[in-house]
């Protein structure tokens, strides 16, 4: 180990010990813990834990704490969740499979004037990070359970308005009102370095989920429960039939309710 580092120190003599601990964040984005950084580093684990705080006070990096360990992550890149502390990940249910998104991918392209000149092209799969809060809600005089979602990239809301999955900065119905997304029972958990298909960087972290929706909804969330989930998504080019330089637009089918976007964000 004393041998490696002191090769390291060589290679990287002309870099400062912040760049090299930052460029781990930038090429191999995660959520790390300073097990997982002490190995990557030529300098002693005790520099690089100042290190660590020191980038944490600046704002630089952001610290967390996932079952008592510490963890960081670089805000500028977000982090892919397969990499790090996380042990497990939550798959949302995929109630439609390639054929069905298909359908419904066809169905959306119908309803809009240009579809006799467009065709749906290539697909892709990937999932969208959504972090589930576990939170206490009043009615009435009493307290009930909710599971409530948010977009771990764009901080809003998922809530299902008329079975249709949606996005929102501000829900219009007391917390009581809102449709939980999936039952935890119906959340499969798996080993977080066995999803292999594309996951969109996570940028919001649990802790930011909990509070967004506890000013949004005025609720009590809990957030030593707070999960990272994954929705099945399906991102469908749509071209143009007779002009095939144009530059295609994409419609992305939700894989657990069906439900259409023009892109995520």
């Amino acid at each position: 180990m004393a041998r490696r580092k002191q090769a390291r120190r060589v290679a990287d003599r002309e870099k400062t010990a912040s760049e090299r601990l930052l460029e781990i964040f930038e090429v191999l984005p995660g959520l790390y813990s300073e097990r997982h950084l002490f190995p990557l580093m030529p300098e002693d684990d005790a520099f690089v834990h100042k290190l660590l705080e020191r980038l944490a006070e600046r704002k630089v990096l952001q610290r967390e704490t996932i079952d008592g360990v510490a963890a960081y992550w670089d805000p500028a890149h977000g982090f892919d969740p397969r990499r790090g502390v996380l042990r497990t990940l939550g798959l949302l249910p995929l109630n439609f499979p390639l054929n069905k998104a298909v359908r419904r991918a066809r169905s959306a392209l119908e309803r809009r004037i240009l579809r006799v000149r467009e065709e749906i092209g290539g697909h892709a799969f990937s999932y969208l990070p959504l972090w589930r809060i576990p939170a206490e809600v009043y009615r009435g005089k009493g307290k009930v359970g909710r599971d409530f979602f948010v977009h771990g990239v764009n901080r809003k809301l998922a809530v299902l308005e008329g079975g249709r999955l949606v996005f929102r900065d501000v829900v219009k119905r007391p917390p009581w009102g809102v449709e939980t997304l999936v039952a935890p029972a119906k959340i499969d958990r798996v080993p977080a370095e066995k999803v292999r298909e594309e996951i969109r960087p996570v940028k919001v972290a649990p802790e930011q989920a909990a509070e967004i929706l506890r000013r949004a909804m005025g609720v009590r969330p809990n957030p030593a429960k707070v999960e990272l989930c994954l929705l099945p998504l399906w991102r469908f080019e749509i071209r143009h039939r007779l002009e095939r330089l144009r530059r295609p637009r994409h419609i992305v089918v939700d894989g657990t309710f069906g439900s259409t976007f023009r892109e995520t964000s």
